[in-house]
């Protein structure tokens, strides 16, 4: 013991230089490492983003672009390219858009694949990864697939995301009546096929020959001032994260509020519904259907911009009159609906229905117009316990639809 005592204390600066080196390697491992997995969390997220702007671009060509493109007579079709009076179906066009990012972005790849592929994709081979993907989500799993894989070459890997594609009610014309080739009637929230997104991610090996001396160069450096060389690394790493997560937060946005007025749309809405049903504070749920009187004369008339007047004005006018417990939505061109999770008097749809009546029999300005605008609203009360989402919904539009014609 005491010979190791006199060791140290005789090679006191060789235990110092060997420990702050140790030490500084250690942190440079530890600080790559932790540079390597945040980059694979930034990827990650790049990815979901990627997913989930696909995702948003499949819904809005869906429910605000076709029905607005069919009403002027254009049909869908698969041959869409070879008729300029066809469009694509919805999946069609994302995965179209996908395959146009391939091009922009020669490194990242976006797939679409199904048990029951379109027509004329229906030759297609899958791949066994690709089955197996298929195979996961038809047993019921709803979490993402995350997937890195080594690349030959060793200095990239690649992340793949692999997300289910589930049909949605505006979805199930189109596809039921192609049930010839798939055998299939499908149902909303039927597991239909998948997204597969992939991209590589650089990786480096600190410990490369060619500049293993400048490593420990830099360790010694980083044992005296590595908190400032530090710094930086890990405060550009937070931007970035900082940056993917308010992407990923306006993405969320989004796809649950109306682009127009800020206010829910009608995913959004359903969801809260579901929330208030289940919710025993108390037994009724309430709901006001409001549909706009002659708007599409305003929109004939005067315009589209003057009708996103009228609708941005009426959606902050029905805000205002609002509490805060309510939820309010935007769920088609010029209706709105709002949800009273629970009623406490019984008057209290009518008394609110009432209110907004005379506040939406008003007129708004544009460019020194004054358009004159009115509202029809149905109100109706049921109990949780003996209603459903879909059916407060049915009767507060046929409620609104016999005060309109009254």
């Amino acid at each position: 013991m005491k010979s190791l005592k006199c060791l140290l204390v005789k090679n006191i600066t060789s235990v110092i230089f060997i420990y702050i080196l140790s030490v500084s390697c250690l942190f440079l491992i530890g600080s790559q490492y932790y540079k390597d997995s945040t980059y694979n969390r930034v990827a990650q997220d790049t990815a979901i983003i990627y997913s989930n702007t696909l995702s948003l671009l499949h819904q809005y060509y869906s429910d605000e672009i076709l029905p607005r493109a069919k009403a002027s007579g254009a049909k869908t079709s698969l041959n869409y390219l070879d008729n300029d009076h066809d469009l694509p179906f919805p999946i069609t066009f994302s995965n179209a858009f996908g395959q146009r990012l391939n091009k922009q972005l020669s490194d990242v790849s976006v797939e679409i694949y199904s048990q029951y592929p379109f027509e004329n994709r229906k030759d297609r081979q899958l791949y066994d990864s690709q089955k197996s993907a298929l195979t996961y989500f038809e047993q019921g799993n709803t979490e993402d697939i995350f997937k890195y894989e080594k690349m030959d070459s060793g200095e990239k890997n690649m992340i793949t995301l692999i997300t289910p594609i589930y049909m949605s009610k505006p979805c199930l014309n189109c596809h039921n009546a192609k049930s010839d080739y798939t055998g299939i009637t499908w149902k909303d929230g039927d597991f239909r096929g998948v997204r597969e997104i992939s991209f590589p991610v650089s990786t480096e090996n600190i410990f490369e020959s060619d500049y293993t001396c400048l490593s420990v160069i830099v360790a010694l450096l980083v044992s005296i001032s590595g908190v400032f060389l530090v710094l930086p690394l890990v405060k550009q790493l937070k931007i970035s994260l900082k940056q993917s997560q308010s992407l990923m937060s306006e993405l969320e946005f989004q796809a649950c509020h109306d682009p127009l007025t800020k206010i829910a749309n009608l995913n959004q809405l359903t969801k809260m519904m579901d929330l208030a049903l289940k919710d025993s504070t108390s037994n009724n749920i309430g709901l006001l259907f409001i549909d706009l009187n002659k708007f599409k004369y305003i929109n004939d008339t005067w315009g589209h911009a003057a009708g996103d007047r009228v609708l941005t004005r009426c959606a902050q006018t029905l805000k205002d009159m609002i509490k805060t417990e309510y939820t309010l939505a935007r769920i088609g061109g010029d209706e709105f609906v709002i949800m009273i999770p629970n009623i406490i008097h019984d008057d209290e749809t009518e008394q609110l229905a009432s209110r907004i009546t005379k506040a939406m029999t008003t007129t708004v300005d544009f460019n020194g117009l004054d358009i004159s605008y009115s509202a029809s609203i149905g109100h109706v009360v049921h109990t949780k316990a003996e209603t459903s989402a879909d059916m407060l919904l049915s009767a507060a539009d046929h409620e609104m639809y016999k005060n309109k014609n009254s």
